[in-house]
C-alpha cells in the first residue's frame, strides 16, 4: 500500500493523504482484518507492515 510506504519513509503528510483516499473507497478497512488476510510468514515483517499502516492513519 502506498500509504504504508509513505509512512515508513517518513512522508507523513503523503501517508495520511493516501490513507484518507483509501478509506473513502474502503470505509470498513481495519488493520486487524487486513493482517488476518496477509500472508507474511515472519513476525518481524508482520509487525513492520502493521506499524506502517498505523503510522499512515489506518484504524486498528
Amino acid at each position: 500500500m502506498l500509504a504504508m510506504t509513505y509512512a515508513q519513509t517518513g512522508q507523513t503528510q503523503k501517508a495520511e493523504s493516501a490513507a484518507k483516499r483509501y478509506l473513502e473507497r474502503y470505509p470498513d478497512f481495519t488493520i486487524a482484518e487486513h493482517m488476518d488476510n496477509k500472508t507474511l510468514q515472519r513476525e518481524e515483517d508482520r509487525a513492520h507492515y502493521a506499524e506502517g499502516l498505523k503510522r499512515a492513519g489506518f484504524p486498528d
